[in-house]
């Protein structure tokens, strides 16, 4: 248990860090190395690892601009159609966690397997 904690964490950071450096594509390395390093049902923790990575910059944004992101979330929700404000972050944790799924997924499949 201990381990995947650990790689959860470590993934997270290596997420956010690509996600600030090269951008969103980026951060798909961070449940890519999640399901790498955890192996069977690694695509969970690749949609936790993203979505909890896409969620910290999320609270970085409202920590740090917190009008600014209001005011955006409102925006954005208006040309979507009139949704509400909050409906957009919760959109994109949704997304950031199927595309977390997908990546976790793809780094189990290709982690070696132990020969018995």
């Amino acid at each position: 248990m201990k381990l995947k904690v650990v790689s959860v964490g470590l993934s997270v950071a290596v997420s956010v860090g690509t996600h600030v450096v090269l951008g969103w594509m980026g951060s798909l390395s961070g449940p890519l190395l999640a399901g790498l390093l955890i192996g069977r049902r690694g695509q969970w923790y690749g949609g936790l690892t993203l979505a909890t990575a896409w969620a910290v910059l999320m609270a970085w944004n409202l920590l740090f601009a917190f009008e600014e992101s209001l005011n955006m979330m409102e925006t954005t929700g208006a040309l979507l159609g009139g949704m509400p404000g909050f409906i957009v972050p919760v959109a994109g944790l949704l997304v950031s966690f199927a595309l977390g799924l997908a990546a976790g997924g793809l780094g189990s499949s290709i982690k070696p397997e132990k020969a018995s």
